[in-house]
């Protein structure tokens, strides 16, 4: 009896730390071709990975990326905040730069998308500072996971 206990309270204990740590793994795309690859935590907390269709870089080179988004909201509205970050070093390259892009998760129309305003900060001595950082925005929209 005390067996069967146990084993009983051990997979009680095992679904309840795979259901706290269940994440959803998604690929995007932006309007250039750039793609990443997105897991997210219930936490709020998000990984992944990001390859640059622009600049010296092979496609195949991927960088690291991480950051957070609103997850009671997405949750509950199928729309939330987003943010992320990747700087843009790997065992490839190293371009002494960061980016960071916030926006919105939308989950409300056929295909998930993600709309974002970025800045690009790249390295520069204190005379040069004024010029190192760019701004724009871009629209991620949800590709198969094949394709990322």
């Amino acid at each position: 009896m005390a067996r069967i206990l146990f084993a009983f309270l051990t997979l009680i204990a095992t679904t309840i730390a795979i259901a706290e740590t269940a994440s959803i793994t998604a690929c995007f795309q932006n309007e250039l071709g750039s793609r990443m690859e997105l897991t997210l935590h219930d936490d709020g907390s998000l990984t992944g990975g990001y390859t640059t269709a622009v600049g010296n870089v092979p496609p195949s080179a991927w960088y690291r990326l991480y950051g957070g988004y609103d997850a009671v909201t997405l949750n509950s509205k199928n729309m939330g905040t987003i943010g992320f970050v990747v700087s843009w070093q790997n065992g490839v390259s190293n371009s002494t730069s960061t980016t960071s892009w916030n926006g919105i998760y939308d989950n409300t129309r056929a295909l998930p998308e993600i709309r974002t305003m970025w800045l690009l900060t790249r390295y520069a001595t204190p005379q040069n500072e004024w010029g190192s950082t760019q701004i724009n925005h871009d629209k991620f929209r949800w590709i198969k996971t094949g394709e990322c």
